[in-house]
């Protein structure tokens, strides 16, 4: 019976060695997030607003439990928030001693998770004849490792879940109840909206497409939502992105206005790699189409893949039979936090008996979709808001395959 050495992993006396960072740095660079410059980390030790990449991104890095040291001990890591005064202040002899308006602070932790992965060692006979070098399994699993991890933000964003139950790293969060957007439009541009994914795909599908309509509706939302969903500064122009898929994508050619949207991009994109990615812009709203972008199909049944239900279980609102739905999915500023207690690592461990090497990798993450809670000073209780800088805008969408 042939032996697989799995069990090397845990059960034996293994010498560990770490590899260079430069795989981290490779498998970064394949991130959508981060290839279009929709990141901003904290400088680890920095200052406070001390910042790498766009200012105020998409995706916010935070290292406070990054590195040595008890001060970077703990695994959870919480966000703040602070609300603009509101109060009338006061007129001509005003006092204001004993009339100041009180300072309120939001507040949204993330808790740590850790994602692990290896190699599984090959035989020693092909070991000896060199099949496969040790350098190159660490390559796949750097490249493994960023696809993973923007899966979770990707997922977070969209109010989506872990893709498997013994993985934690997305503190998961359904989107809240005014951050959904329901609609569709025909080609002709009439819109339309409904309260549920049964009632829009239930709908005549050709007036419930993905179009302008549906983006200048999420715009509108987040220009008056309060606290307002804060855009982008990208090369100094402030900004919406919105992620869309290749059918809703398809969709929108159909329309009148699929040639104004592509053309400032093509001006654009000769100065920055962000627009260089897009489709185009709608009045402040860049446009990716983006291939993991959320759609449900129905079967006739409550399955997982009807619905977007947030546990992956049973669909509580499932997708008409034989019709789709695509989630779009439009953000602002601070969209989804990311807290790091360890960027991912790779090892080397000589399973010295059988003279064989394992290659293992390794992280200490959490992903959480911004959404800040009021705390009450006197009570201790916490009301959750709504989500800070996301809105799911879901759409009919006709497959092609």
């Amino acid at each position: 019976m042939a032996d697989t050495f799995t069990s090397y992993a845990t059960a034996n006396p293994l010498t560990r060695k770490k590899w260079s960072m430069r795989k981290f740095v490779y498998g970064m660079q394949n991130m959508f997030f981060a290839k279009y410059g929709m990141m901003t980390v904290d400088v680890e030790g920095g200052n406070l607003d001390e910042r790498v990449g766009p200012p105020e991104g998409i995706v916010h890095v935070n290292v406070d439990l990054k590195g040595e040291g008890q001060n970077k001990k703990g695994d959870k890591g919480t966000f703040r928030l602070d609300r603009p005064f509101t109060g009338d202040g006061q007129g001509d002899d005003g006092q204001v001693r004993g009339k100041g308006e009180r300072k309120t602070v939001y507040n949204m932790s993330i808790t740590l998770h850790e994602l692990s992965h290896a190699a599984q060692p090959i035989g020693k006979l092909s070991a000896h004849r060199g099949v496969v070098e040790e350098d190159k399994d660490g390559a796949r699993l750097a490249l493994w490792w960023a696809e993973k991890y923007e899966y979770a933000i990707y997922n977070a964003i969209a109010g989506l879940y872990n893709w498997s139950s013994a993985i934690t790293i997305i503190n998961e969060l359904a989107p809240s109840t005014n951050r959904i957007i329901r609609s569709g439009q025909s080609a002709a541009g009439a819109y339309t909206t409904y309260t549920t994914d049964a009632l829009l795909s239930a709908a005549t599908e050709a007036n419930t497409l993905f179009g302008p309509e549906c983006i200048y509706h999420a715009e509108d939302v987040a220009r008056l939502a309060t606290p307002k969903i804060m855009p982008v500064l990208i090369d100094g122009e402030e900004c919406y992105v919105m992620l869309i898929h290749t059918w809703q994508k398809r969709a929108l050619m159909a329309t009148t206005a699929w040639t104004d949207i592509q053309k400032y991009a093509n001006l654009r994109g000769k100065t920055n790699p962000f627009f260089t990615g897009t489709l185009g812009r709608l009045s402040k709203t860049w446009l990716f189409e983006y291939e993991r972008t959320a759609y449900r199909t129905g079967a006739g049944g409550t399955t997982p893949a009807e619905g977007f239900a947030l546990s992956g279980g049973a669909a509580t609102d499932p997708v008409a039979t034989g019709r789709t739905v695509c989630n779009a999915t439009f953000m602002g500023r601070d969209a989804v936090g990311v807290l790091v207690g360890q960027e991912f690592r790779l090892y080397v461990k000589d399973i010295a008996e059988r003279d064989l090497v394992e290659v293992q990798c390794d992280s200490l993450l959490g992903v959480k979709k911004c959404r800040f809670n009021d705390y009450n000073d006197t009570t201790g209780a916490e009301t959750a808001g709504e989500d800070y800088a996301t809105i799911q805008v879901r759409t009919s969408a006709q497959p092609r395959s």
